[in-house]
This record gives structure tokens, sequence and C-alpha cells, in this order.
């Protein structure tokens, strides 16, 4: 129907909304940064415990225990990228799906302009 495609271009002219782009937008994938996590927290772990276990004259131990501390920490670093990125994604979400209901907003008032019966 013709009065729908004026509608949805002067709906994205007055949002400044384009759904098309949007939902590409949303389909596309980014990778992010490696995320620091257990196995790259060991392994900096171990490198710094065998510095310390060489001090205190056990180079083995030291490296072990480093493991143990630099997997916990990693550990911890991940869960809080993966909180903070679930969070950015949260707030986009909400973002996206008020910039949609107003382009909605708008092309129902220009459909209903038009006379058209519109829910």
């Amino acid at each position: 129907m013709k009065d729908k495609g004026y509608c949805s271009q002067w709906a994205q002219k007055q949002t400044g909304v384009t759904p098309e782009a949007m939902a590409q937008q949303q389909s596309q994938t980014t990778q992010g940064q490696p995320k620091a996590g257990a196995g790259r927290g060991a392994a900096k772990g171990a490198t710094a415990g065998v510095v310390g276990g060489a001090i205190g004259g056990d180079a083995g131990k030291g490296a072990a225990i480093g493991a143990g501390v630099g997997a916990t920490g990693g550990a911890i670093r991940r869960r809080k990228q993966e909180k903070a990125a679930t969070e950015q994604a949260q707030q986009g979400q909400a973002k996206d799906q008020q910039q949609l209901a107003s382009y909605e907003k708008a092309q129902k008032a220009c459909l209903q302009g038009k006379g058209y019966s519109v829910q």
C-alpha cells in the first residue's frame, strides 16, 4: 500500500529511527576484547608464584599457589565482565524498544491522518 510506505518514510524522518537498520544492527554480533579467564589468570599467577617461590626456596610450590590465586582472580574478573556486558546489552535493548515505539507511534499517527483505522 502506497500510504504505508509514505508513512514509514515520514515516521523515519520524524523520529530518526529506521527499523530495518535497527534489525540489521541487532542481528550482527560483534567480537569484544578477549576476556581474562581462569586459565590466563592461572598462567600469570604461576609466573608470579615461581618468582615468589624461588625467593622462598621452593619455586614449584610457589607456582602452584600462584596458579590457584591467579585462576580465582581470573574467574572473578570474567564474571564481572560478563555482568557488565549483560547490563550494557539490557540498556541497549531498552533504548531500542523506546525508539521503535516512537517510530511506530509516528507511523500510526500518519496512517490515521490518512483515514486508516490502526490498532
